[in-house]
């Protein structure tokens, strides 16, 4: 079937049926495919595993290029705090987009259509300085609940010992 264009492992439901919604879309890109007549199409229809999704909420936050994007993110984290001016920073969010390229990954945000497409290199910049930030706070926050667990724990310590010793 791959000689005609239709891949052989078609997406099965549990229950044997084939899952229509994915098969639908399939064939509208290979309607898209067609009518571009060997024009280079923009739109992607499976990303690959070290692509990047940018994408809200936590559908995609165990995909293998989004783990490996956050495990640079956090690898660069204190470079990118540490710097001191907006030129400082640019290099580093660059030199995170140039990694997920030179690992075969792309930057990928969804069109209007609902297709994936490669984000220009300025949004995507954006978006790694938007995640470096988050991540930031997210370390601060969490630095915080510790040091505010611990001195709870050493407020009741002496709370108790004063309680015992009067």
């Amino acid at each position: 079937m791959m000689g005609f264009g239709i891949p052989g492992d078609l997406p099965i439901k549990n229950s044997g049926l084939i899952k229509t919604q994915t098969q639908k879309k399939w064939i509208a890109y290979r309607q898209m495919m067609e009518r571009e007549d060997g024009k280079s199409l923009t739109e992607i229809f499976c990303p690959s595993s070290k692509d990047v999704l940018v994408v809200g909420g936590m559908h995609f936050y165990k995909y293998p290029g989004n783990i490996r994007y956050r495990e640079l993110l956090e690898s660069k984290i204190d470079d990118y705090v540490n710097a001191v001016t907006v030129g400082e920073k640019i290099r580093i969010t660059t030199g995170v987009l140039d990694s997920i390229v030179a690992s075969g990954g792309r930057f990928l945000v969804r069109d209007k259509n609902g297709w994936w497409t490669a984000a220009n290199e300025h949004s995507a910049r954006t978006k790694v300085s938007n995640a470096f930030r988050d991540l930031h706070k997210a370390q601060k926050a969490n630095q915080n609940r510790r040091r505010i667990k611990c001195d709870t724990h050493k407020f009741a310590a002496i709370a108790q010992y004063d309680s015992c010793h009067k």
